[in-house]
């Protein structure tokens, strides 16, 4: 591959999708779709592999302020 090609051969890309509510989705993307749970972070992400790529589903929920 020559300099300056796109893209450059080892570059994977994560979606990142933030939703409204992390359960549904999850159960979306895992139980229908059949994608893997990987990991979750504090009830407000998690990390999915779905057909080779990993996906990330961030809550939109905010946390209260102090």
């Amino acid at each position: 591959m020559s300099s300056g090609e796109f893209p450059t051969e080892g570059v994977e890309l994560t979606p990142l999708f933030v939703v409204s509510d992390l359960e549904k989705a999850r159960w979306f993307y895992r139980d229908v779709l059949g994608a893997t749970e990987h990991r979750e972070y504090g009830g407000t992400s998690c990390v999915l592999q779905f057909q080779g790529a990993w996906l990330l589903l961030v809550s939109r929920r905010r946390t209260s302020q102090r």
